[in-house]
């Protein structure tokens, strides 16, 4: 589904925010997509629950 999105012509920039970084199953399928990370969010309370910081991604696309 992601790459169908991924193959719009109406759409060049996409941005995932707020990643778990203890969810490396998909840190690793939107990296091999493309996307790279901008940025990395420690969270106080995150490590009670089980990770550390939130990870956002983006991609941009070269116009077609």
């Amino acid at each position: 589904m992601l790459r169908h999105l991924l193959a719009l012509p109406e759409y060049r920039e996409y941005v995932l925010e707020d990643i778990k970084d203890t969810n490396a199953p998909a840190l690793h399928v939107y990296a091999k997509l493309g996307f790279t990370v901008y940025q990395r969010r420690k969270v106080r309370v995150a490590r009670r629950v089980g990770f550390t910081e939130l990870v956002s991604m983006k991609l941009v696309q070269d116009p077609a």
